[in-house]
């Protein structure tokens, strides 16, 4: 899961390509908005300030939010077995 939820802002990189307003930023600018995109996305706040461009990019961003759920799953059965000292 951790590796999903840092590996996801590269992935979600592919639909900047399609934004318009992408050539004008730089790189970290990109990137900066590729991050805020995918924990807005993964904590399922969704702000609806920035939106998947492309069909790329959708996909990305649908099974993002489908791994979500399943991560989150994971985590939370992960801790309480460990609280309730399950081996």
């Amino acid at each position: 899961g951790l590796c999903y939820a840092l590996g996801g802002p590269f992935l979600t990189q592919a639909g900047s390509v399609f934004d318009p307003a992408a050539v004008d930023k730089t790189t970290m600018e990109v990137l900066f908005d590729n991050v805020y995109y995918s924990y807005i996305s993964f904590s399922t706040v969704g702000y609806g300030d920035i939106n998947p461009l492309g069909p790329a990019a959708r996909v990305l961003a649908a099974s993002q939010g489908m791994l979500n759920g399943l991560f989150f799953t994971l985590l939370t059965f992960t801790l309480f077995k460990r609280v309730l000292g399950g081996s």
